[in-house]
């Protein structure tokens, strides 16, 4: 019977990986978009020359002195392009992740106790017809 489990296991997780793998690419493409698009609207209200970037006298003061000269990788040039302000948004989210308390289980994680249960079930049903 445990043959069986493993077998059906290792069977349903090469169907599920496949799967696994587009949705975590999906998330990433998602996050990179999401990132990218703040950064657009951000200087898309607050660019008042429309140069496409960001002056320290377009941006909030408090963004001025506490994050401007953070982000402006070029600081020779005292503006903010969409690159430098996605990098900040994606370093922001990254860094919110890390400070989470609780560890966030991975997909996979997610998909071999599914998987699990599945078979578990299925198990108990098989042990019942036999019985």
């Amino acid at each position: 019977m445990k043959q069986l489990k493993n077998l059906f296991l290792a069977f349903s997780l090469i169907i599920l990986l496949p799967q696994l793998s587009i949705d975590l690419q999906a998330q990433e493409a998602s996050s990179k978009n999401s990132a990218r698009q703040s950064a657009k609207d951000i200087i898309k209200s607050n660019d008042l020359d429309g140069d496409g970037k960001l002056s320290k006298d377009e941006v909030d003061p408090i963004f001025r002195i506490k994050r401007f000269d953070k982000v402006d990788n070029n600081p020779k040039d005292n503006l903010l392009s969409q690159e430098e302000l996605t990098v900040s948004y994606k370093n922001a989210a990254l860094a919110k992740a890390q400070r989470s308390k609780k560890p966030k289980s991975t997909g996979l994680k997610k998909v071999k106790k599914s998987v699990e249960n599945f078979v578990g079930g299925i198990a108990n049903e098989i042990n019942e017809v036999g019985k």
